[in-house]
């Protein structure tokens, strides 16, 4: 299953599209992922995130981590759409970017 990004709006367009990726267990490619639209309220938003050790808190801006790397946004962005058990592990496996 192939799916195109280009002009897209990313977390609308994922979760319309997170309904057939689940019932697919194949190979799904995504392609244009750095010509996907994100809204403006997005980029002014962080991400965060926490290692494990004490004061291993990180903190980084959504539009500069998009602009370094697009797939890692988006492979994120499904990773919350889909609950936590064994069919998401082997979605996220099949995941390939173009």
């Amino acid at each position: 299953m192939k799916i195109d990004l280009k002009g897209k709006i990313l977390g609308r367009y994922i979760s319309v599209m997170i309904n057939k990726i689940r019932k697919l267990v194949g190979k799904i490619i995504i392609i244009n992922s750095s010509k996907i639209k994100i809204k403006s309220i997005k980029t002014k938003k962080n991400i965060f995130k926490h290692n494990g050790r004490p004061g291993g808190f990180l903190r980084k801006r959504f539009k500069e981590e998009f602009n370094r790397n697009p797939n890692k946004i988006i492979l994120r962005c499904i990773k919350g759409m889909l609950k936590e058990n064994n069919i998401r592990r082997k979605i996220i496996k099949n995941i390939q970017f173009k």
